[in-house]
Formats: C-alpha cells, sequence, structure tokens
C-alpha cells in the first residue's frame, strides 16, 4: 500500500535526524517538526526574478505546483511569496499517497490536470524527485540546474538550464 500516514510521515521525517543522536523522543520530533514548518513559512524567499517568469508563463500555461511537501507548509509559502495566484492547483504526495519520483504520482498529476504526457513539461530542481521521476513517466522535463551539477543519472531531461531567463527563452 502506497498511502503515507501523515502522522507517521512528520514524526519519521525528525526521528531519522535524532536517532543517531540517540534520541527516539516522538513528542520532540513531532515539536521540531511543527517549529521547522512554522520557521519555513516564515522564512521564504524568491529567485530573483521568478515573479516575472511565473507572470510571464502563467499567460500561456496553466502551471501547477507538484510537491513531496504538505498542504499547510507549501500554501502558506505560496502565498507569503505572493505567487499562488499564478497557479491552478497544488498536486501534493500527501494527497496521492505516492511521493515523487514515483511514477503514481504523476499519473495522479495527469489525471488530475486533465493532461496528457505529450502536454506537459515538469519543471525542476531535484532530478531525483522531478526530472528522472517525470522521464520514466514519460513526461518530458526541464531541469532546473543553477549549479551546473553533472547530470547524476543515466536519464537525460529535454533541457537543462542554469537561469530563470533560460527558462523563459525556452517557454
Amino acid at each position: 500500500n502506497q498511502e503515507i500516514d501523515r502522522r507517521t510521515l512528520l514524526q519519521e521525517r525528525m526521528l531519522h535526524v535524532l536517532r543517531p543522536m540517540g534520541i527516539r523522543d516522538t513528542r520532540l520530533a513531532m515539536r521540531l517538526n511543527r517549529d521547522l514548518n512554522e520557521r519555513t513559512t516564515r522564512h521564504t524567499t524568491l529567485i530573483p526574478g521568478a515573479t516575472e517568469l511565473l507572470e510571464h508563463v502563467s499567460r500561456s500555461y496553466r502551471l501547477f505546483v507538484l510537491s513531496n511537501g504538505f498542504h499547510e507548509v507549501q500554501s502558506l509559502k505560496m502565498e507569503r511569496a505572493g505567487i499562488a495566484r499564478f497557479f491552478r492547483g497544488l498536486i501534493l504526495s500527501e494527497r496521492v499517497g505516492a511521493r515523487k519520483p514515483n511514477p503514481v504520482f504523476f499519473d495522479y498529476a495527469l489525471h488530475h490536470t486533465r493532461t496528457r504526457h505529450t502536454e506537459v513539461l515538469m519543471i525542476g530542481d531535484s532530478y531525483a524527485a522531478d526530472i528522472a521521476g517525470a522521464l520514466r513517466s514519460g513526461i518530458d522535463a526541464l531541469w532546473y540546474n543553477p549549479a551546473g551539477l553533472p547530470l547524476p543519472g543515466d536519464l537525460s531531461p529535454q533541457f537543462t538550464v542554469r537561469t530563470l531567463d533560460e527558462i523563459r527563452e525556452i517557454l
């Protein structure tokens, strides 16, 4: 079963960090998780030029956020950054019951957005989750790779860019 137990996931992501230090306190893990979520949403910053790119691209394309994050965190980050208005929706692993790069996640996204593989482009900064996941699902991908890292896997995206201006030129 691919379904994600939300509480277990939240707890385990902190316990994963705490266990090597000999700490197995689940209440502490949940408290740290709440603190992390609060700080993450409070200190959201955008890459310079991101708002302008989204404004430009959203005029011609339907945009969706695909994330392994949680709804309350992702939606609040988008609102506070002032970019929520550019997106038609959020597709989140907690709702899908599978995480990127699982093909189940990408199949759900295609179904939910009523699009075909040939009609979409996955733009992401995580090669493993975003790019390899999309490519294995038959979806074209654009890897935003500002550090210019070497290709870490055997799948090559249709596009690799280092700047937001390059994305704008492609789209």
